[in-house]
């Protein structure tokens, strides 16, 4: 069943909560959470979810934006640590039960591969807000095919992206179906279609042809704000 698009960042990161405890129950081990919005930080993200964690949690910051949570943190967590990538190493010296990576997708793969494997069957989530093409998950740097392998491990248990000129939005939340949803005005959202997978490119562009194709004015709005739909984030 279809979950209700979220309006905020604190609903989204209750849905994010919801769906990392069901995801972790059902024993899934590898979870990703993608939420495309260039008005909010994978560091303001990842917050909230810490609640739903197991702790102790270690959280490596790929951007090397630790400083960055510790200053626009409310609080943090007694039993949580702050890492950069560039000291990973520490990861060693610390028994943690969930790891936490911070912008996975902008970590290379073999780096990415060398710090999820010490975790074997412990809880790994991966936060991301990258803006890739529509629908499409972000996964570490390197090859089509490197990526590719990478997404087949991943479940990924939340997605939000909305479109910037056509008005679609792309959703997910685990154990539900993947939702393309179209925006039909001011606060209200029709949806359009489920699947069991992420929708394909050829998904998106089937279902945005009978899509209202906005005029000059909320192209150029879209194209320096973003899409409507996370204007009040």
């Amino acid at each position: 069943m279809a979950s209700e698009l979220p309006r905020s960042l604190p609903s989204a990161g209750y849905q994010v909560q919801q769906a990392v405890k069901m995801a972790l129950a059902d024993g899934h081990a590898l979870l990703q959470v993608d939420i495309q919005n260039q008005r909010t930080t994978s560091v303001d993200l990842t917050r909230p979810i810490l609640e739903a964690l197991p702790e102790p949690v270690s959280i490596l910051f790929a951007t090397g934006t630790a400083g960055l949570a510790e200053e626009r943190w409310p609080s943090i967590p007694p039993d949580c640590q702050l890492i950069d990538v560039g000291l990973r190493d520490r990861l060693l010296r610390r028994d943690w039960k969930t790891l936490v990576l911070v912008d996975g997708s902008s970590i290379d793969l073999p780096v990415l591969d060398e710090i999820i494997q010490p975790a074997r069957k412990r809880p790994v989530l991966i936060v991301n807000n990258w803006p890739e093409a529509p629908g499409t998950i972000g996964t570490g740097r390197g090859s089509s095919k490197k990526r590719k392998e990478f997404r087949e491990k991943v479940e990924v248990i939340y997605y939000l992206q909305a479109t910037r000129f056509v008005p679609l939005v792309i959703s997910r939340q685990y154990p539900g179906p993947w939702c393309v949803w179209q925006d039909q005005g001011p606060g209200a959202y029709k949806l359009l279609e489920e699947f069991t997978n992420a929708p394909t490119p050829q998904d998106l562009k089937r279902l945005s042809k009978n899509v209202p194709f906005p005029g000059p004015i909320q192209i150029w709005n879209r194209f320096w704000g973003g899409p409507n739909f996370f204007r009040s984030w």
